[in-house]
């Protein structure tokens, strides 16, 4: 099996009805379709987890927040909504001196992207 570093493999492992993760959505969309939502968290490389439910705004169409953690703490009650959560690598932080880590990405199953001044597979090196 060959990994690029630019593609993206992740697995959805979890739904719970009527919840939704409150404080970290980076991204909401308008969508009637859940697949739909699913995929636009897997275009978006920030994005480990969703919710998907009605819009407060209107009673026809629904919405989709892609979130940017899966931090269980955070889920709370939501009428109609369902979240679901990536397997993510990151929860451990492996990405040294403020790098960050996107899941889904190499034979490791997630990549650190550097903050200025450092490199390396995990940020280690300073420049």
């Amino acid at each position: 099996m060959v990994f690029a570093e630019t593609c993206r493999i992740i697995q959805f492992v979890r739904k719970i009805n009527e919840k939704a993760l409150e404080g970290h959505t980076i991204t909401t969309i308008n969508s009637n379709k859940v697949d739909f939502c699913e995929t636009q968290c897997f275009l978006n490389h920030d994005c480990v987890s969703y919710n998907f439910g009605p819009s407060e705004d209107n009673d026809d169409t629904y919405v989709c927040e892609l979130n940017n953690s899966t931090d269980n703490k955070r889920l709370k009650p939501k009428a109609m909504y369902v979240y679901s959560e990536t397997k993510v690598s990151c929860r451990s932080n492996p990405c040294l001196n403020n790098g960050k880590c996107q899941y889904g990405f190499t034979a490791k199953t997630f990549r650190c992207l550097c903050s200025a001044g450092f490199t390396g597979e995990f940020c280690e090196r300073g420049k």
